[in-house]
């Protein structure tokens, strides 16, 4: 798993029960069974998709899961081991659109390391209009921004301290089996 380093568990177990108590199949399969609905964007919900990007391989795969921020429920999965990374992102941008609030595509924070560099490169080209940035480096002593999410020992452990609060405090609603077992 993506969040187990040292084969420990990482989550609350009360709260990972809960969360297989949770799972369902989709209502609804797309792009050859790449992504995987278990509800339909709403009328003036926003939506966060995150993005994980593949290196190659037959067992590692693209990965983009859909948040509504309004209860924070998991709401779609693109899992894809398939395409190419360029693909990827045209398929994270038509994603987006389909999820997007007023005319703001969903806001989209892409790993920012290896083949993310070419998402998030085909993600601009494309005028993707909701990236996430954060600063990159100073220089002259002015930020420099860059798209994407930069993911190293530093800032990864805040995120998996927010994933764990969630799931402790059954915050985060998921039906998705995969995304679940991969938390086990």
């Amino acid at each position: 798993s993506c969040f187990i380093g040292s084969g420990s568990k990482v989550f609350d177990q009360e709260g990972m029960r809960y969360l297989h108590t949770l799972i369902r199949p989709p209502f609804r399969k797309m792009w050859d069974d790449a992504l995987f609905i278990w509800a339909m964007p709403e009328v003036g919900h926003q939506y966060v998709i995150g993005a994980d990007t593949s290196e190659g391989g037959e067992g590692d795969f693209h990965a983009g899961v859909v948040i509504d921020k309004q209860g924070e429920h998991h709401v779609a999965t693109l899992r894809t081991n398939a395409v190419t990374p360029n693909q990827f992102a045209r398929m994270l941008d038509d994603l987006g659109r389909m999820y997007q609030h007023r005319a703001q595509q969903a806001y989209l924070g892409v790993e920012r390391r290896a083949s993310g560099y070419t998402v998030l490169a085909e993600l601009e080209e494309l005028g993707y209009n909701n990236l996430h940035t954060e600063v990159a480096r100073v220089e002259n002593r002015k930020p420099v921004y860059e798209a994407g999410v930069m993911v190293n020992g530093a800032t990864k452990r805040p995120l998996v301290n927010e994933l764990q609060e969630a799931i402790r405090t059954a915050r985060l609603v998921t039906h998705d089996a995969v995304l679940i077992a991969e938390l086990s």
